[in-house]
């Protein structure tokens, strides 16, 4: 397995996807400082406030999303499924690896956007609290958020990635996933919601004060195990656009093979 993660980063190296990744974090870090300012005075915990709430309801949804199906739709488009089968690599432990890595991403992406509230903070917004303790704090809910949303997220880039060219439906669903995030969180639902299920624990507070601002982080964990349980579900029931053809190739030659 360490293996294939290892060949997934250095496949991954190589897509421009990527970039567009990182512009979106950018986009989003942008518009949490914008939001910021126009709030008025603020603090570093009000920035990362507004931050992690455009992460969580239409950056990230939209961009692990992305980067998780497109390295699945790769083997399809690029015609490598044959070759791997044949090496011979599972469809499961492929799977495996590419969610792994797309995992990996969202936590790079999350440090990206840390890097970026850093940047913004010092050049343009100059919040009243930047500090070591500060920092700290939100480093954690701002990574935290990508690394534990991305479990939420991970179940719908498994079922997509079953079918050829049909990563950017599962973008779409993921987006009004997170999209309505917004108004369940706000009803007292985002423990049981799992794009939200995270924000109890990481402690994130709405800089308003509205909606929940008491979780219970027992019930979002198991939300989000539930999520990772229908991960592996998916995965291990799941078989590739075509899959069954390649294997049948496999069979006839191998009794090629016995017959000479």
């Amino acid at each position: 397995m360490g293996a294939l993660i290892l060949c997934e980063f250095m496949k991954l190296k190589r897509y421009n996807v990527l970039w567009f990744g990182a512009v979106t974090v950018v986009l989003g870090a942008a518009y949490a400082a914008s939001t910021s300012l126009f709030d008025g005075a603020c603090t570093y915990a009000d920035y990362v406030s507004n931050l992690i709430w455009a992460n969580f309801s239409y950056i990230m949804p939209f961009t692990v999303t992305l980067i998780g199906g497109f390295i699945i739709d790769r083997e399809y488009t690029d015609d490598t499924l044959k070759s791997l089968f044949c090496v011979p690599v599972s469809w499961r432990r492929l799977l495996a690896a590419k969610l792994v890595v797309a995992w990996l991403a969202a936590i790079a992406f999350g440090v990206f956007s840390l890097l970026c509230s850093v940047t913004l903070s010092v050049a343009w917004v100059h919040p009243a609290d930047f500090t070591a303790a500060t920092l700290v704090r939100g480093a954690a809910q701002i990574i935290g958020l990508n690394a534990l949303q991305f479990l939420a997220l991970a179940p719908i880039i498994a079922l997509f990635a079953r079918w050829r060219g049909k990563f950017f439906i599962g973008v779409l669903v993921a987006f009004c996933y997170g999209f309505v995030g917004i108004f369940v969180a706000g009803q007292n639902l985002a423990d049981v919601y799992p794009p939200s299920a995270a924000f109890g624990l990481i402690g994130y507070v709405p800089i308003d004060g509205s909606g929940i601002v008491s979780y219970n982080p027992v019930v979002g964990a198991a939300v989000l195990a539930v999520c990772v349980a229908v991960t592996v579900a998916i995965a291990c029931c799941s078989v590739p656009d075509g899959g069954g053809k390649a294997r049948s190739g496999r069979q006839r030659v191998s009794r090629g093979r016995r017959a000479r």
